[in-house]
């Protein structure tokens, strides 16, 4: 098999992929001999389980991608720390999210251009189907920017 350059770097094997006329499907195991605790940043080899995540990204030739990736986790061997067990983290992917970071600001900037039931439509014409609802909290989770006014207060 082919190796594969994903957006989850080269700590994942390839272990199978599907192609249809309207979908791309990869299968990735995370490979990796440690992870980071994210509440007390201790290193961890002492392995859990394994968990499954479904990701999507930005489509390939008019071709959904779906990335089924399957993630370690790990016991924390830190006895003050209160997360007694964790899942590695996806740098490409926060914590509960289903699309990647680059299909995530990819539909920000859409639902910003227009009114969200239209890029709603627009992102299915675009392979990249979600809800108007999810663009439009996308929308309230975007932090706006401090500005300062040009003209000085006295």
């Amino acid at each position: 098999m082919y190796e594969m350059i994903t957006p989850f770097g080269a700590n994942f094997e390839l272990v199978h992929q599907e192609a249809s006329d309207i979908e791309m499907r990869f299968f990735l195991i995370s490979r990796t001999k440690s992870a980071i605790c994210p509440k007390c940043q201790q290193v961890s080899t002492r392995r859990h389980s394994r968990t499954k995540r479904q990701i999507k990204d930005l489509p390939i030739v008019q071709k959904e991608v779906i990335y089924h990736i399957q993630l370690t986790k790990w016991f924390c061997e830190t006895s003050s720390c209160t997360s007694k067990i964790f899942t590695e983290q996806l740098t490409e992917c926060p914590a509960y999210q289903r699309f990647t970071i680059r299909a995530m600001d990819f539909l920000r900037q859409l639902a910003f251009k227009m009114n969200c039931v239209q890029a709603s439509n627009l992102s299915r014409n675009l392979k990249l189907p979600v809800s108007h609802d999810t663009l439009l909290r996308l929308i309230y989770k975007t932090p706006t920017p401090q500005m300062t006014s040009p003209f000085p207060c006295d």
